[in-house]
């Protein structure tokens, strides 16, 4: 019982601001989990549409600096039980008709853009400063996960032993150190918006 209370102690400790941000922000993780694995996961209502759109947007700016257009988009599908009766379906972008990577739906970026998006709406703000950091941030996370793409076929076609690295670590540095990045930016310019005040 003493822990328990200790706990309470130290969470009426936090500052009520910060308990209202913590409590918004656990709600939100708890009810997009559940919304997620029940319903959006098993009939890909988001990731279907978002998977073809970053294969097909990928394959679109490799082809821009590419000549003669070899990169095209297809779909993969892969038994996903033994007796193959439920498939697992890909976007996979092909270079000269020859199979490099498979995009798969966690592979799409929905729950990362989420999760800044999350950050932007619990944090408090402007509703200018929210539109302007949801909107570029989102556009910028998007385009880094479709460059992210294109490395990774380059890395498959030329450089194949280190794939799995690129995949695993090194593309998910980048795009998190983005996201923090922007997220710096918002806090900074949050803290600076009293100092502005103050001036006027």
């Amino acid at each position: 019982m003493s822990v328990v209370k200790t706990y309470l102690n130290r969470w009426k400790n936090i500052p009520k601001e910060v308990r209202v941000i913590l409590i918004k922000g656990f709600s939100f993780l708890i009810l997009w989990k559940l919304l997620y694995a029940f319903w959006l996961a098993p009939t890909r209502l988001l990731d279907k549409p978002l998977t073809n759109l970053v294969a097909n947007q990928s394959a679109q700016v490799m082809n821009f600096f590419a000549a003669g257009n070899p990169y095209t988009v297809g779909t993969t599908l892969r038994k996903r039980s033994e007796d193959g009766s439920t498939y697992t379906e890909y976007g996979t972008i092909f270079y000269n008709n020859k199979p490099t990577i498979n995009i798969a739906d966690p592979c799409n970026g929905l729950e990362f853009l989420l999760l800044y998006a999350w950050f932007i709406l619990v944090i408090p703000g402007t509703a200018k400063r929210r539109i302007i950091f949801l909107t570029v941030g989102l556009l910028l996370l998007h385009l880094s996960n479709l460059l992210r793409c294109w490395g990774l076929v380059e890395i498959y076609r030329l450089y194949r032993h280190s794939f799995d690295f690129a995949h695993h670590y090194l593309f998910k540095i980048i795009i998190y150190g983005l996201s923090f990045l922007l997220w710096y930016w918002y806090l900074k310019a949050l803290k600076q918006q009293p100092q502005k005040a103050d001036e006027n």
